[in-house]
Parts: structure tokens; C-alpha cells; sequence
């Protein structure tokens, strides 16, 4: 999966990068113009210093506007496609092409090279280096022992001057400062719609780096009601399901709900039109009964261990999902997790029906909070990427509770089956037997 994603390239292409064909890029020919975000190049580029830097400039001038495709092996007259005739297409060509940007282009921007075959000739095609806009921008290429900063004006290359350096820089950090405050947006905005009191919940939000853009219209939202109604976000307890899917101003909403005035009971969740978004899962509630330790007291609640690393894992997909797929972006993601309301706890674990057990406590004044930056192709789907990433993000909240870390997951992908209550191993087993995650026996 390609970390560039752009709707208007990706209509000028005729495809989703990552799934473009020869077909594709010939059918280019006479109609596609370079632009800003596409640039053709007839030939390979020379492995002299002026070649290298030639490289390294353009894919830093495209991390630094607003991300685009670079097409090795198109031909073009007066910007316009006007043929095909490929380059040398192989993994050693590739590799002298990551090597040479990761070594001349600072700090290095995420991008992906890849080749699209001609299936005409053995070892020919095009070569596609797609470029995200950075959000670690800007990126300085080496120049004559020193540092400039490339940037798309149209079809061609433009530098940086001194103050416009400088107000990059700035920009820089605003970003950093944007994204944290944005989150924080996010997460108020589905808490406000909790009812307090009767339940714990798990609230995680998300901000991509390189916002994408849905439409929201009655289409849109036909589609989003299907695509959740009757559908579980847990991974393991597909009991509590979306019940009602609707729009307010620029975000889709969907609640799991047994009142009659349409606020959430165990699920609520904000998606917003930029691909960033919150979810709320009921992770908590009252104790039932007395822990292995003592008698229960009423006006704490009980934090599942499980339910918290099954609704991490599901939300992070659920966020992950809506981003890449009904967003349309890529890149990296900031995700910030904590749980609501902030009122002292009890981390409890199930191995049985019958057997409860304190394992962690929550000081009221004190609610965890963590934050992590993922690839977004890590977390949009199931495997073990998505697993590593929730139990780092289980991990830092549990932690909170007083536990050094989730253990039903593994920080290297795997799922570490002793750890889950006997009634839910068969979905666990199932489950990662489907998508090729590890499973593991291992004891900590």
C-alpha cells in the first residue's frame, strides 16, 4: 500500500497508485500534463553527483508542496505525455534510488519506489516514485556543501529563500502543536456525548498528518450506514454493534444506543471529513462482585484488561480504516488514547467465567493518557503491524493502571493466546489464523 494518496492524481492516473498498470501509464500519452504533483522523466537518473542531486531535489521539492508522482520511463513534449519507452526496471535499480535520496535528502521525507512492468519487454517499464506531502517539512537537499530547499512552482523546481526557510521551520512546529491540540478537540467532542456515570470507556482519536477529504452527501452517508450499522468495532466481542448513523457538520457520527433521546450507551464515535476522528468503547462498569482480594466497592468501577486491548485493537483499525479508505490519505498518523470519566478504578482480569482478579488500580486524579505516531497502512487492517501497534497503545495506558504492559499482545505482532479468558480463544484463534498473526503461548 502506497503512503501517497491523492484524488486528483489518482483520476489523472486512472488508478490508485499502487495498483497501476502499463496500461495506465500509456493511456497517458497526449492527455496528462505535468503539474505541481506529477512530473515525467524520459530517462533513469545518472548516477553522477548532478544526477543524485537532480533525485534528491525532486523528491524533496514534492515532500515539500503538497506530494505527488514522479514517472520514470514516460517521455514528455511541452509537459504533455507523448510516450513510453520505458527504463531498466529491477530491485538493484530501486534500491540505488532509496540509497541515494536517504543519503542526500534531510530529514527523510516518506516516500515509495516501485516499478511498473511492460509486460512487452523482460525487465522494462516505468519506474514510480510517489511522494507524500511531509508533514515534517521542511526537507533540505545538500548543494554545493550546503542546504537548499526545493519546492514545486508548476511543472518546475523552485529554492526556498532565507525567511521563507525560516517561516517553514515555524511551520514546522505550529503542525506539532496543531495535531496534539486537534486530538484533544476530537476526544472532548465524543466525550461530550457520554452519559456519566454508568460505564468506562476507552476514548482514542486520530489525525493524519496529510489530511484527505470525504464528501459528505446523502450518498455518503447511505454508504456509512452501511458500512456500520449492525456492525461490532471489537475485534473479539461482536455483541455491541453500531444501532444508529447519522451527519452533523463536517463529521459522520455513529452510537450504539438503548435511549430513546439517541445518546451512546456502550459506542460513539466522531469521523470527521479530513479522515481524523474519535471512538468511545465501553471498557468498564460497577463491579458484580466481590475481587479475589476484597469486597467490591460500588463506587469504583471495574476496567477490563481484555476489553481495554480488544477495543484498542478495533479502534485503532476502525480510525486507521476510515482515514486511508473513505479519507483517501496516507502517511503517518498521531492516535492519543485515554479512558473516561476520570474517577478511580480497578484493572481487573476474567481467565474464567467465575474467577475475577485485581490486577491494577486508577487514581482518579490521575486519568492514563499515551500517544504514538503510526503508519496509517499499519493500523488500517488486520495483521501483525496493526497487533504491534496496539499493544503499544494498550501497553501505555494499562501502565496507568499500575500494569507494565497489555499482555495479550506482543510488541513484535504476535498474540500471546494464554492471556485471554477461555470463551473468547476460539474467536482469537480464529481470527488470527485468518489474517497470518502469530500465535503465541509465551508467559511473562
Amino acid at each position: 500500500m502506497s503512503v501517497f494518496r491523492s484524488r486528483r492524481v489518482e483520476a489523472i492516473l486512472g488508478s490508485r497508485v499502487d495498483e497501476l498498470t502499463f496500461g495506465h501509464v500509456v493511456s497517458l500519452v497526449g492527455q496528462a500534463r505535468e503539474a505541481y504533483d506529477l512530473d515525467f522523466k524520459q530517462e533513469l537518473y545518472s548516477g553522477s553527483d548532478r544526477g543524485k542531486r537532480d533525485l534528491c531535489s525532486d523528491v524533496a521539492a514534492m515532500a515539500n508542496t503538497a506530494g505527488g508522482v514522479i514517472l520514470v520511463g514516460v517521455q514528455d513534449e511541452h509537459a504533455t505525455a507523448s510516450g513510453v519507452p520505458g527504463v531498466e526496471v529491477t530491485d538493484d535499480v530501486i534500491n540505488r534510488i532509496r540509497q541515494v535520496v536517504a543519503g542526500g535528502v534531510t530529514p527523510l521525507p516518506q516516500f515509495d519506489v516501485f516499478g511498473v512492468q511492460d509486460p512487452g519487454q523482460a525487465s522494462r517499464g516505468v519506474l514510480v516514485i510517489a511522494v507524500p506531502r511531509s508533514p515534517t517539512r521542511p526537507h533540505g537537499v545538500l548543494i554545493n556543501e550546503g542546504l537548499r530547499f526545493p519546492r514545486r512552482n508548476g511543472a518546475t523546481i523552485a529554492y526556498l529563500a532565507e525567511p521563507e526557510v525560516a517561516d517553514a521551520y515555524r511551520e514546522r512546529f505550529r503542525r506539532a502543536d496543531d495535531a496534539d491540540r486537534t486530538l484533544r478537540q476530537y476526544e472532548a467532542s465524543v466525550i461530550s456525548m457520554l452519559r456519566p456515570g454508568q460505564f468506562s470507556y476507552l476514548v482514542l482519536s486520530l489525525q493524519p498528518d496529510v489530511l484527505g477529504d470525504v464528501t459528505i452527501d446523502t450518498a455518503s452517508l447511505r454508504t456509512f450506514k452501511n458500512d456500520v450499522v449492525g456492525r461490532s468495532v471489537r475485534i473479539f466481542d461482536s455483541e455491541c454493534t453500531w444501532s444508529d448513523a447519522r451527519v452533523a457538520s463536517g463529521r459522520f457520527i455513529a452510537v450504539h444506543t438503548y435511549n430513546e433521546d439517541r445518546s451512546p450507551t456502550y459506542m460513539a464515535c466522531e469521523l470527521y471529513r479530513t479522515g481524523g476522528g474519535a471512538i468511545a468503547i465501553m471498557i468498564g462498569r460497577p463491579p458484580d462482585g466481590p475481587t479475589s482480594h476484597e469486597a467490591a466497592d460500588e463506587s469504583r468501577h471495574d476496567v477490563s484488561d481484555e476489553q481495554c486491548v480488544d477495543a484498542v485493537l478495533g479502534a485503532l483499525m476502525f480510525l486507521g480504516w476510515h482515514a486511508r479508505d473513505r479519507a483517501a490519505t496516507g502517511g503517518t498518523v498521531s492516535v492519543r488514547a485515554t479512558t473516561w470519566p476520570n474517577a478511580a478504578s480497578d484493572l481487573v482480569t476474567y481467565r474464567s467465567y467465575q474467577s475475577r482478579t485485581r490486577i491494577g488500580v486508577l487514581d482518579a486524579e490521575r486519568p492514563p493518557m499515551f500517544e504514538s505516531v503510526f503508519d496509517l497502512d499499519d493500523i488500517a487492517e488486520p495483521g501483525s503491524a496493526l497487533v504491534a501497534a496496539a499493544s503499544r497503545m494498550a501497553s501505555g495506558l494499562l501502565q496507568g493502571f499500575g500494569l507494565p504492559e497489555a499482555p495479550q499482545l506482543s510488541p513484535t505482532g504476535a498474540v500471546r493466546i494464554n492471556y485471554w479468558s477461555g470463551y473468547r480463544r476460539n474467536a482469537v484463534t480464529s481470527w488470527t489464523t485468518e489474517h497470518n498473526i502469530e500465535i503465541s503461548k509465551e508467559s511473562i
